[in-house]
């Protein structure tokens, strides 16, 4: 990391700004130019479609400052563009751009500008573990996660490179809904349940439900760091939560959650609503931080088929980062606004497919009270979905 003094203005004051929300250390001096999305990818030895470029358009009808975030691997279709933002644009000089954001071109961040930008972040640079953005100069850089982004841009994210027609829709006129994406265990599965009784199994009654506690505050930590598969999760977590015996033993066997997992039991309403869903006509999918092959034992305890799955097997990441999500909108080619996601953990789940342009329902089977900015649907277990969803019923044939 470049020291505070090294840094020049420009870059100082992203510095500034990234400090005032939390995000400390990130910027980086580079003693090559990372004019470019090349140039910085090879100064900071990731692929390019991890840089983070900031590209500024100007409306021609109204000259409004557009700034779109994307993937040092893409290229924004600027007729498509026009169309989502209602009038034709284009590539802004670098004069008009230094007066509007106060940075220079090849040194433009996402954040911290002079004057108020209309912004729209590209959802391929959200399937990185971290990206990296400008940092007010050239020679300078910030890395950030999609999360971390997705918070302090809260911009809509966009398909760059072709159409996202959801977004020019009135709001009061919404997208019939085509798909419903469930998180798993919590929403469809009882795993607390689940998880209890097999703690209980070998710890008795008391240490089951305090481990079992501690397991739920444990496993966000250990998801945090680089992926490793859902049964290497398990066996962290519950090492670093039981205790060890006088001989150094952990009283638990490693491999006795993964071994029950499939046998932890589905709410009582959980195959009646889902084949209910599928009569009406909507496609189901689940977004799981999971193993394949353990959601795949699961899927045959629930008796109902999905259309979809995305695990973090298939991404590389566990949720709350927004790869799930995005991963989902890419395969099957569903708008976010034309998809309701259903989940019963609003940290893990409904925030972040908010911040996406998802709908979202909040199974909130504990009675939980939200947070003022929590807007979704809410319902106190499944039960409540088919007449929630009724009046977005897909189309005939859809």
């Amino acid at each position: 990391m470049g020291s505070e003094s090294s840094l020049r203005p420009s870059a100082d004051k992203v510095d500034a700004y990234l400090r005032a929300h939390g995000l400390v250390g990130r910027v980086r001096e580079i003693p090559q130019s990372t004019r470019t999305a090349r140039d910085a990818a090879q100064a900071m030895g990731c692929h390019i479609s991890q840089i983070a470029k900031s590209v500024v358009f100007r409306g021609e009808t109204s000259g409004r400052p557009i700034l779109v975030i994307v993937s040092g691997a893409n290229r924004v279709d600027e007729a498509s563009m026009g169309t989502l933002i209602g009038e034709g644009i284009q590539r802004a000089d670098p004069e008009w751009v230094r007066e509007i954001t106060g940075f220079p071109i090849g040194g433009v961040p996402p954040v911290a500008h002079r004057s108020p930008v209309a912004r729209y972040i590209d959802r391929d640079l959200l399937t990185h573990p971290e990206v990296y953005a400008a940092a007010g100069h050239p020679n300078a850089l910030f890395r950030i996660t999609p999360g971390e982004l997705l918070d302090l841009v809260e911009a809509p994210v966009i398909q760059v490179d072709g159409p996202s027609p959801e977004l020019t829709r009135d709001p009061g006129d919404p997208l019939p809904v085509s798909w419903i994406t469930f998180d798993c265990y919590g929403t469809l599965v009882d795993w607390e349940t689940g998880m209890e009784r097999a703690f209980r199994s070998v710890l008795g009654p008391e240490e089951a439900r305090e481990t079992l506690r501690r397991y739920g505050e444990t496993e966000r930590a250990v998801e945090s760091r680089a992926y490793r598969p859902y049964r290497q999760i398990l066996r962290e977590v519950t090492r670093s939560i039981v205790k060890v015996g006088k001989d150094g033993v952990s009283q638990f066997p490693q491999g006795l959650l993964e071994e029950t997992l499939p046998e932890w039991p589905l709410f009582p309403e959980t195959t009646e609503i889902l084949q209910s869903l599928r009569k009406l006509g909507f496609k189901l999918a689940i977004l799981s931080n999971i193993d394949r092959d353990l959601l795949a034992a699961t899927i045959r305890r629930i008796g109902v088929p999905f259309d979809r799955t995305v695990t973090s097997e298939d991404t590389g990441t566990y949720k709350p980062h927004p790869a799930h999500w995005i991963r989902f909108w890419k395969d099957s080619g569903a708008p976010p606004a034309t998809v309701v996601h259903v989940a019963g953990s609003l940290s893990y789940d409904v925030g972040t497919a908010r911040r996406l342009g998802f709908r979202t329902v909040w199974v909130n089977r504990r009675r939980e009270s939200a947070p003022p900015h929590a807007s979704t649907w809410e319902i106190a277990d499944l039960r409540g979905l088919p007449d929630l969803l009724a009046p977005f019923h897909p189309p005939e044939g859809a």
